[in-house]
């Protein structure tokens, strides 16, 4: 069986079978991860104390992220881990993949 050189035996380049494995696992990454924020948090929006006089802190809400049960700050939402990659350089890596695994004598084909 005579194998297209084109596919077949393409030079090995580390750094895009790098870039396109990069892609690869992130863009399977899931990314529902998430946390509430203050305005998130169930509770009251009662003031809990006096602003004056009681020689406490000021506060405004017991929902606020220094509190127990309160809300967490800059903490993860759910987004897209996806980086972009053209297409020919996807296309330049399973070229790269499969002359690497010809090389090694591991491709086999069936008919």
């Amino acid at each position: 069986m005579v194998l297209d050189g084109d596919v077949f035996d393409v030079p090995i380049r580390k750094d895009i079978v790098h870039r396109v494995v990069r892609w690869q696992l992130a863009k399977r990454q899931q990314g529902t991860h998430s946390t509430k924020t203050i305005s998130e948090v169930s509770g009251t929006g009662r003031k809990p104390y006096p602003q004056k006089g009681t020689g406490k802190a000021r506060h405004g809400t017991l929902r606020g992220a220094q509190f127990r049960g309160g809300a967490t700050m800059h903490g993860p939402k759910p987004r897209s881990h996806a980086i972009k990659l053209q297409k020919k350089v996807r296309r330049l890596g399973l070229k790269i993949a499969l002359s690497a695994r010809t090389a090694e004598g591991k491709v086999f084909a069936t008919y």
